[in-house]
């Protein structure tokens, strides 16, 4: 898991791929070509077998950001009615930051703080399976 998270631009719908990239470090098309290999799709189910086979463990907890963690959240899309969009949440220094793969994308909307975050559907805390397991409650 990457100490420091460098904003990844997504391409067309591919938001799950820029988060994943975020989060571990690999390149957009390093996730792109991983999902294709294993004929997934960035669905729910794709994105946790992709989790897994890189040695994370995602887990789903709701209505909270604790302070000190990584996250993914799922957040209506602000750029496509009745599209679901991914975004990572980082709590873990002062501040928390908001990544969201469509900053820096011509003529797109975007979240660039928590106060931005009306509402999600789901919040995942991912957690890499080779370094100490967090205390979350």
């Amino acid at each position: 898991m990457q100490d420091k998270i460098e904003l990844i631009l997504q391409k067309p719908k591919g938001c799950v791929y820029a988060c994943q990239a975020m989060v571990t470090g690999k390149s957009y098309d390093e996730i792109e070509a991983e999902y294709k290999k294993y004929n997934d799709i960035p669905d729910i189910r794709g994105e946790v077998r992709q989790w897994v086979r890189m040695g994370y463990l995602p887990r789903l907890i709701h209505d909270v950001f604790f302070e000190g963690f990584l996250y993914l959240a799922t957040v209506p899309s602000l750029n496509h009615a009745g599209v679901l969009h991914r975004i990572v949440v980082d709590t873990r220094k002062d501040e928390t930051v908001i990544y969201d793969p469509q900053k820096g994308n011509e003529g797109m909307k975007y979240y660039d703080t928590l106060e931005d975050l009306k509402g999600w559907t789901e919040v995942t805390f991912v957690e890499n399976c080779f370094q100490k397991p967090s205390s979350i409650h």
